[in-house]
């Protein structure tokens, strides 16, 4: 039975259109998986938090607020000075009682845990462990 345009499109109880995710996903199979590759679906959500050294009172507010069972892992990238050890791994520390630790690289990345950049250290992912290089010179400014 074919729909015609005047009658108004099929809702469901919350009152959106009764369209489900999986027409739309086999319609689009091949552009959903360029975004969210398949195996996205089974790895571990990971949240990046970025800011200079005048956002560690916001990280805290941050990690009081979030609950210590979220199923996620937070990366902390801040601008810190390479000649001063951090300490932000242990200010982090009070606000939360998930695992708050330095990033060691080739480390396995971890749901409920939280991990920090040491500084001078560039960080990326890679099939879910965590990669350090030393941070290269760049004229100008650094942003995180």
């Amino acid at each position: 039975m074919s729909q015609s345009e005047d009658e108004p499109a099929p809702t469901d109880k919350t009152g959106l259109p009764a369209v489900t995710p999986d027409l739309i996903e086999q319609e689009l199979l091949d552009e959903i998986d360029n975004i969210v590759p398949t195996r996205g679906y089974q790895m571990l959500p990971m949240v990046g938090l970025g800011g200079s050294a005048g956002s560690i009172s916001a990280l805290q507010s941050f990690f009081e607020a979030m609950p210590p069972t979220s199923g996620m892992a937070f990366v902390v990238i801040l601008h810190l000075s390479p000649e001063h050890e951090s300490m932000l791994p242990q200010l982090l520390a009070r606000s939360t009682t998930m695992r708050v630790r330095p990033t060691v690289d080739g480390e396995k990345v971890e749901a409920n845990c939280v991990y920090v950049i040491p500084p001078g250290k560039h960080l990326t992912s890679v099939d879910g462990h965590l990669r350090l290089t030393p941070l290269e010179p760049e004229k100008g400014k650094r942003v995180a």
